[in-house]
């Protein structure tokens, strides 16, 4: 990300986010206009290209606009709703939907005059494949979508939604198809927001179709390939973009002691030290970020894999994380609310996608146990 665009990151989330992040950290309704003054700061779009209004970028864009709001906003929940619109938008919509449906949405979304959601998830089943029931019928000439989501993030504020729906069900086994729905669509019903203890004020909520008909320009990608091609491709962008907020969390912790601390002369030689290998993890940190933002969308074999540098970053998130509390404690330092709520944002959070992250682990133990 070139260094005008990095300014005005820093400069919005100083402005717009930054003063009121207390607040924002305990409420759960996102400002309604954030995504207009998103797209009036020219901060969205970050990979489409510059003929579409975009700015051309790559994920290490998204990743590094991800920190900078954290960093200078001291609020991961704007940063994560921020994150998504531009993920689903760029490596969803962008590559794989019909042009007459880029060329009516990417405009709104481009703006902030809109925003977007990736329906995968269902009340009681998660996202897991096999227990999927949203469903989707081909007809002559339309597409019909009938089944619910839940556990979206951008639900409650969203114009279109990018819904995973079984399509075909063949050997005992189902196929997926993605249809793009938009929230004035007959039959579809949004649900009231849910209550996430972190990330606030990131709103997430549910949605419900009863006999959604679309025309066919709404198929996202390939029919009946979806799960595969764009659920778990997403999942692994999605980790990779998220390194940068996390980052961004963990930089304004660290910043925010140093400065309680800058005046204390009394200091012992071990605070200084952990201070010091937090600062040391982070910068190690921002270089795996850097690494995977490449590595997830073009696997190079020479260099580490996907899985690999999510599990590194994670183990060295978590020792940041404890050593900044460890820190605050034992010097009795007031780094003040917005510290304390990034720090439990990070802290209840961290189980997210655990299982997922452990079954590839397992897979590359079984991997290297069979060619070792």
């Amino acid at each position: 990300m070139h260094t005008d665009l990095q300014t005005r990151f820093i400069a919005f989330a100083r402005t717009e986010i930054a003063p009121h992040a207390a607040r924002l950290g305990r409420e759960n309704a996102f400002p309604a206009d954030l995504f207009q003054k998103l797209g009036a700061a020219n901060l969205l779009g970050l990979v489409a290209d510059p003929g579409h209004g975009g700015h051309g970028g790559d994920l290490s864009w998204i990743q590094k606009g991800g920190e900078l709001l954290t960093r200078h906003g001291g609020n991961l929940g704007i940063a994560l709703t921020w994150m998504i619109h531009e993920l689903v938008t760029g490596y969803l919509l962008i590559p794989h939907a019909t042009a007459s449906l880029r060329d009516q949405w990417l405009p709104r979304l481009i703006s902030g005059s809109s925003t977007v959601c990736f329906a995968v998830s269902e009340p009681k089943v998660g996202p897991h494949p096999k227990k999927l029931t949203t469903r989707v019928e081909a007809m002559d000439t339309d597409y019909c979508v009938n089944g619910s989501k839940t556990y979206l993030t951008n639900g409650p504020i969203a114009d279109l939604f990018v819904v995973i729906a079984v399509s075909a069900f063949r050997d005992g086994k189902k196929s997926y198809s993605a249809i793009a729905i938009p929230a004035e669509t007959k039959g579809f019903t949004r649900h009231d927001a849910l209550e996430v203890p972190f990330f606030k004020p990131s709103p997430h909520g549910g949605a419900s179709f009863e006999n959604c008909t679309l025309s066919k320009h709404h198929l996202i990608g390939a029919p009946h390939t979806a799960y595969a091609d764009l659920v778990m491709t997403f999942r692994e962008i999605e980790d990779a973009a998220m390194m940068g907020p996390v980052i961004g969390a963990l930089a304004f912790q660290i910043a925010q002691l140093h400065q309680v601390l800058k005046d204390r002369s009394d200091l012992p030689a071990d605070t200084c030290l952990h201070l010091g290998e937090i600062d040391a993890r982070i910068q190690v940190m921002r270089s795996i970020a850097a690494t995977s933002a490449v590595q997830t969308l073009s696997i190079d074999a020479g260099a580490p894999s996907p899985t690999a540098l999510l599990c590194v970053f994670r183990e060295l998130s978590g020792i940041c994380r404890e050593a900044l509390g460890a820190l605050v404690s034992d010097t009795g330092a007031d780094t003040g609310p917005v510290s304390a709520i990034l720090h439990n944002d990070l802290t209840r959070s961290s189980g997210l996608t655990r299982h997922a992250l452990e079954a590839k682990l397992v897979r590359m133990g079984k991997t290297a146990r069979s060619t070792n």
